[in-house]
């Protein structure tokens, strides 16, 4: 038997490393994803395409006045027209779906650590190359997002059979949380710093850093992470001992076969399928399309529009975290059971942004209303997430 004392007395444990660079990562892997979201704003010549001029010049124009705070437009370079512009943010998803389903399995077969790193260097030489491609041709830069995505839609599913690995089931939890919380992280530290770096350094910075950062975080993957606890050579006797005895083997998880008729012909794997699509097509509409609508008609200037652009999901973050600390909390004291309280959470989560999205079609063009809807959005969108799970 493992004394769990003495797991407890030595030192800070391995998998705490495993779990901090892992977030480390993950920080990067959103930051990665979303800076083209606001860098777009500083890349193109909104003022010199015929179709965006009346946008910009009529649509809202009143407003950047009326508060007082009216700006000049950030001029790009790049003629790209409304068309071009979403085809530019939304590219990185046709690579990203792709590799979805077979980064899990294949994590399980050629183990996440190089798996993972190989991707991630992917991402980051990429990133790095982007304003050359942008320079090019606006084709070779959607190739370039293309790429991207196909090379992160594999690293969320290739993170689970580390998780399955090196977190015990006490911890499972909270483990796979704080991981994947760099998610939130990073769109918060991107959206900011991408709009900071662009507004100072230049539009191409934000590409060249970032990128450049995102290999040296890298480095601490390769140095810190080993598959499974039997393989590191720096983990305690006890802590090894403690996750091999409270974890599922590799040898056992070889032997599972996924039963996909059942799976596919379950009533609740569909509802929450369903469930899961719509939450991540307002995410990602609303993290794609929410700073070109900040420029084009709120006419924020760039560094206004990634700190204003960056809120929501601030707040998202932090009541995400209250909110799942209520539905420990309501379950636990057997106040609702576990069944309702997901469907409560999810309702929330899909009603009240409803709500707020449709009264920002009628506020029109006052910024602090708009704003405000927008915070309550995410606000609300917060509750449901993580009740999936």
């Amino acid at each position: 038997m493992v004394d769990w004392q003495k797991v407890r007395k030595v030192g800070i444990p391995t998998r705490y490393a495993i779990a901090t660079v892992a977030f480390l990562n993950f920080i990067y892997v959103y930051m990665l994803r979303l800076n083209v979201n606001i860098v777009i704003v500083a890349m193109v010549n909104y003022t010199a395409i015929p179709h965006t001029n009346v946008t910009v010049t009529e649509e809202c124009g009143h407003a950047a006045s009326e508060n007082g705070t009216e700006t000049s437009p950030d001029e790009g370079e790049f003629l790209w027209d409304e068309r071009l512009q979403s085809l530019v943010t939304g590219s990185f998803f046709w690579g990203y779906i792709i590799t979805q389903l077979t980064g899990g399995r294949l994590a399980e077969r050629i183990g996440t650590k190089y798996m993972f790193a190989s991707l991630q260097i992917t991402v980051g030489i990429v990133t790095v190359c982007l304003p050359a491609l942008a320079s090019v041709g606006v084709e070779f830069f959607i190739m370039g997002r293309i790429m991207l995505g196909l090379a992160q839609g594999a690293l969320v599913p290739s993170m689970q059979p580390l998780i399955a690995k090196w977190a015990p089931a006490a911890e499972r939890n909270s483990f796979a949380t704080f991981v994947f919380s760099g998610c939130q992280l990073g769109t918060i530290l991107g959206t900011v710093c991408s709009g900071m770096m662009a507004n100072s350094l230049g539009w191409e910075a934000v590409f060249y850093i970032e990128g450049s950062l995102c290999l040296v975080v890298v480095s601490a993957w390769l140095f810190f992470i080993y598959d499974s606890p039997a393989v590191h050579p720096r983990i305690s006797r006890q802590e090894r001992e403690y996750l091999e005895s409270s974890t599922v083997s590799s040898a056992k998880a070889r032997k599972l076969r996924v039963p996909w008729k059942s799976i596919l012909s379950s009533p609740p794997c569909w509802a929450l399928l369903s469930a899961t699509l719509g939450y991540n097509w307002a995410f990602y509409m609303l993290l794609t399309e929410l700073p070109i609508y900040m420029k084009n008609i709120m006419h924020f200037n760039l560094q206004s529009n990634s700190l204003l652009s960056a809120l929501p999901w601030l707040l998202m973050w932090i009541f995400s975290l209250v909110v799942a600390k209520i539905s420990d909390v309501v379950v636990r004291r057997d106040w609702i059971t576990i069944n309702t309280t997901r469907k409560m959470f999810n309702t929330i989560a899909f009603c009240g942004p409803a709500l707020c999205l449709t009264i920002v079609s009628f506020i029109g063009c006052d910024r602090y209303w708009t704003s405000g809807a927008q915070l309550c959005w995410n606000t609300l969108r917060s509750s449901g997430r993580n009740r999936l799970h």
